[in-house]
């Protein structure tokens, strides 16, 4: 019977132990706060956000271009930025409600000692996942991983040895201050006095046995001496509370003060100590919120929510991202479905068609045939994957072809990242005619497109966009805000050094020239879904849709012109990384662009109609579809696509409830990629009937479970499981593995295949 007491006693001192209640407290009260440290567990076990690439930036963080001992040293800032925000609002929250608190020496230290299971939990998984992945993926060597981990530890000491500095001085100094002249100056903060006498006066007295002392020993909590009244009580939170105050103030103030070096590349830090950031900020004002609100704090909530949506509907918050070069401040354009219509008149489609024709006669003219095959390049979207893939792609054909490619290439079309790359060589492969460089086939080109892009969007998003987004920069004469998506134009200009720093008219009078191939962006309305078609040229021919083959002659315009449209806006001005952000928005990272028009115009990725490219390049090729008939000897059509065409069919397995709850949702975002496959099957179908001439199809795909395969069996190792290979990130930052796998996919037996198809296909000699 004794024995049974004894046991039951420990239980209870377990159970009532300091940290065991703090930890209670918060899966019992104040869930959010639990928050980040989920969203970091599941990121950092791969557990969530693997098809983003989001783990990825947490276990192998670029800071300058680099992964090495300063990059994870600011992780490990950041990382401990978060944890001195959780302990300052939890003290704020749960020190007043064990009065015993009031009564340690350095009881904010004691507390984060006591407060520390979660933090000290996710910590040492976080440091296991870093060893793993640096181990497996990217074959570190253990001195390496070594360096990585003690970096972290040290960032992590030092900016905790930095805040708890800050607490030990001024409770030496302050604390003094305020108890000689609390009468006078706590009564300036008679709110945070009275928040503080009720919670002691309304809360029961909490049973608690023992505590960690600074020694990490156990000390119980009878050996303190008898609790005075509530007011001096009072005066040690007061204290306490105005010192974390104070230093919330200035956290937030450096944070902010930090969007003013969105410029330099030293303020941009890597996108996962960013997002730690974001949560250090989360968390203190969910911590301030519940405290002040108290049981009201679901109200609160509410409340804040619709005076957030009043301002959003008003316009005193404004999710406005510009487009640089254009005009948003005088008139505005009409979209309107009369205006669409008086822009695409049969006379104004057939004054645009003969300013086509004659380019198309220029192309011709550089051809060494007198019926040459017409190319179009179709590259698909994805991020810097897909950037890498259409670059590495296109340099390899372009060598097979004795760098004849872009002459040969008469339209090039695709979305997102895809086009980034096309156009990044589209302006190599002149400058190399122009013997202004060697080769774009040189590696540093490479390295240059799949340079990060991530961390200076990551980092202005959270100093400039979400909160002040007052820095502004002039360009043309006109005013533009410093948002993320002027930190993704800054970048790619610096990684590709600034070769596509121009406007896009500028490469008007060379494609009409046909010195380059034409380039045309068709990114999606997101008001009604049409296309916008932006090019150097007007394309007033790609607005409609004829219904001919079911007997329906009348025209449909679904598309609009860009350069016609926003004419009075300064579309001409267009920045060209402009367009090509507004054909790449990426969701939540990429803002989506607005335009000046009335009602406002907002475009998103043209990944949303087409990822691929096809449905765009197919309408150009029926606009002149009797003038390819006469002049070539037939179409070819290059897809370059990041993924396989033809997915493997898998079984379905038992669906737990949120799955039947998110599948209707999910399973058409997922089979978004093979919905438009069938559709452009269908569309390469419909061409091969009404056009006259032969059509060719090549298709160059980057396929990972190859090279999974191909590199294990360089290693000896078993492709058994090929469910273990991983696609690159869908995002704007690639690992070193990730770029290492997309260049040397292009040499996969397929490809190869394919290539030379393409090859002898054009009249060359593989």
């Amino acid at each position: 019977m004794a024995k049974k007491t004894i046991q039951h006693s420990i239980f209870e001192r377990f159970i009532f132990s300091f940290p065991v209640q703090l930890l209670v407290q918060y899966f019992k009260s104040h869930q959010l706060l639990l928050l980040p440290w989920i969203l970091t567990l599941l990121f950092v076990t791969n557990s969530a956000g693997r098809v983003m690439g989001i783990p990825y930036l947490f276990l192998d963080p670029e800071y300058m271009h680099q992964v090495n001992f300063w990059s994870f040293f600011i992780m490990g800032v950041s990382f401990g930025t978060m944890v001195t925000a959780f302990h300052i609002t939890g003290y704020i929250l749960h020190g007043g409600k064990y009065r015993f608190v009031g009564m340690l020496q350095k009881p904010f230290s004691k507390f984060s000692i006591n407060n520390s299971i979660i933090p000290f939990s996710i910590l040492l998984i976080y440091l296991s996942s870093i060893v793993v992945f640096q181990h497996q993926y990217e074959e570190s060597s253990k001195l390496k991983i070594s360096l990585f981990v003690l970096a972290f530890l040290l960032g992590l000491v030092a900016i905790i040895s930095i805040l708890y500095g800050y607490f030990k001085f001024t409770n030496k100094d302050i604390y003094a201050f305020i108890t000689r002249k609390l009468n006078t100056k706590l009564k300036l903060i008679s709110l945070s006095r009275i928040n503080i006498l009720d919670r002691l006066a309304l809360k029961k007295k909490r049973k608690v046995y023992s505590f960690l002392d600074l020694n990490l020993r156990f000390k119980k909590t009878s050996e303190i001496l008898h609790i005075p009244d509530k007011k001096v009580i009072t005066k040690v939170f007061d204290q306490n509370h105005l010192n974390s105050v104070i230093l919330v103030a200035i956290l937030l103030t450096l944070i902010l003060l930090m969007g003013l070096g969105v410029d330099h590349q030293a303020f941009q830090i890597p996108a996962a100590a960013t997002v730690f950031i974001l949560f250090s900020i989360l968390t203190m004002a969910v911590g301030a919120l519940a405290y002040w609100a108290k049981e009201w704090v679901v109200t609160a909530v509410i409340v804040i929510y619709l005076l957030m949506d009043i301002f959003f509907v008003s316009g005193v918050i404004l999710d406005y991202h510009e487009a640089f070069g254009m005009n948003y401040e005088g008139s505005k354009a009409t979209y309107s479905i009369p205006e669409l219509q008086r822009m695409n008149t049969d006379s104004i489609i057939a004054h645009d068609k003969r300013h086509m024709l004659s380019i198309l006669e220029k192309w011709k003219q550089k051809q060494s045939d007198s019926l040459p095959q017409a190319v179009f390049v179709c590259v698909s979207g994805g991020g810097s994957r897909s950037a890498l893939w259409a670059f590495s792609s296109l340099s390899a054909i372009d060598k097979k072809l004795n760098q004849s490619l872009t002459d040969r290439t008469v339209l090039m079309t695709g979305a997102s990242g895809g086009m980034v790359g096309a156009s990044y060589y589209r302006e190599l492969a002149y400058q190399a005619k122009q013997k202004r460089i060697d080769s774009p086939d040189d590696l540093k080109y490479y390295n240059n497109i799949s340079r990060d892009n991530l961390n200076p969007m990551i980092f202005n998003m959270v100093v400039n966009d979400l909160f002040l987004r007052n820095p502004t920069f002039n360009y043309e004469g006109r005013e533009y805000s410093k948002d993320r998506g002027y930190a993704f134009e800054r970048q790619l200009n610096i990684n590709t050094n600034y070769a596509l720093d121009k406007k896009l008219i500028e490469y008007g009078q060379l494609e009409s020239e046909g010195k380059v191939p034409l380039i045309l962006f068709g990114p999606t309305i997101m008001n009604d879904g049409r296309k916008l078609y932006i090019s150097s040229h007007h394309t007033a021919y790609m607005n409609t849709e004829t219904h001919a083959a079911i007997g329906v002659q009348e025209a449909v315009v679904d598309a609009i012109d860009f350069m016609r449209f926003f004419e009075d806006q300064d579309a001409k001005d267009i920045k060209y990384t402009s367009a090509l952000r507004m054909n790449a928005s990426f969701p939540y990272i990429t803002p989506s662009i607005s335009l000046p028009s009335n009602p406002t115009i907002k475009v998103m990725d043209a990944g949303v109609t087409d990822n691929f490219g096809l449905t765009d390049a197919i309408r150009f090729i029926y606009a002149f579809r009797d003038w390819f008939e006469e002049n070539t000897s037939g179409i070819t059509i290059i897809s370059i696509r990041d993924t396989k065409r033809v997915q493997a069919i898998k079984p379905q397995a038992y669906q737990t409830i949120f799955d039947k709850i998110a599948n209707p949702i999910s399973s058409v975002y997922n089979n978004l990629a093979n919905f438009q496959d069938v559709n452009n099957e269908y569309k390469m179908a419909y061409l091969k009937e009404w056009y006259e001439g032969p059509v060719n199809h090549f298709v160059i795909e980057y396929d990972m479970y190859e090279d999974f395969r191909v590199q294990n069996e360089l290693r000896g190792i078993s492709n058994e499981d090929s469910t273990k290979a991983k696609r690159p990130s869908l995002n704007w930052h690639l690992t070193a593995r990730e770029k290492q796998s997309i260049m040397r996919n292009i040499d996969s037996d397929n490809n190869q295949q394919t290539i030379r198809q393409l090859i002898e296909h054009l009249g060359y000699e593989y």
